[in-house]
């Protein structure tokens, strides 16, 4: 039988794991990541985007996000004759300017409450890097070309199953410290950013099920 860890569902919580506010990087919170690696074999998970056509992840699944693959892209919404004072050098010089930090990752989260209030420009604008390039070609010009983003696909969160392995100790333990803020302070759905990075693509296989959010949090309005 799978053993499932679901933040959203307390029903799925260890008994007795959270009695104390647990501090980053302790013992504690190492102890607990090592306690969840043995207690479980998957988590839930969200990942926030903006596809055109949903059902290609089914098929796909979540491909790792290559900045020069997002370049093209921007190259084609913005450098595609739709703009005539943005030429595909402008878009290309707009990127250099971008952080290097997300090449080759995949960004899902524990809770998608907290994506829906706190980081609805995945869902609302898209990539963050293509949202990057846009706020660069802005700077140059009159518009804010971000908005122009909306233009394309609609908002989605796919909700994930994913094996535990995929997540380093590391990273659990910062999980399970935030999770011990979040219940100590009575705010579990609100700001603690429970953010997973992974290095490889999600099959499709580890896609459940989809949704569209009606009311988003717009940050960059």
């Amino acid at each position: 039988m799978k053993r499932v860890l679901h933040w959203k569902d307390e029903n799925t919580w260890p008994a007795n794991w959270l009695g104390s506010e647990i501090e980053p990087n302790s013992k504690e919170a190492y102890k607990l990541a090592l306690r969840l690696k043995a207690e479980y074999d998957y988590f839930v998970a969200y990942h926030a985007c903006r596809p055109i056509d949903v059902s290609s992840y089914y098929k796909d699944g979540l491909r790792i996000a290559r900045h020069y693959d997002l370049v093209e892209i921007a190259q084609g919404i913005f450098a595609n004759g739709n703009f005539d004072e943005i030429s595909r050098d402008d878009v290309f010089a707009s990127a250099q300017e971008m952080p290097s930090t997300s090449d080759n990752r995949l960004y899902v989260a524990l809770d998608d409450r907290h994506i829906i209030n706190w980081c609805g420009d995945y869902l609302l604008y898209g990539s963050e890097y293509v949202i990057g390039i846009a706020a660069g070609l802005s700077r140059n010009h009159i518009s804010d070309y971000r908005q122009y983003l909306k233009n394309f696909g609609k908002p989605t969160i796919f909700k994930l199953q994913l094996p535990l392995t995929l997540m380093s100790v590391d990273c659990l333990a910062e999980l399970a410290s935030g999770m011990s803020r979040a219940v100590f302070n009575n705010d579990i759905a609100h700001e603690e950013d429970f953010t997973v990075t992974l290095h490889q693509p999600v099959p499709p296989e580890f896609i459940t099920s989809h949704f569209h959010p009606t009311y988003i949090e717009d940050p960059l309005a």
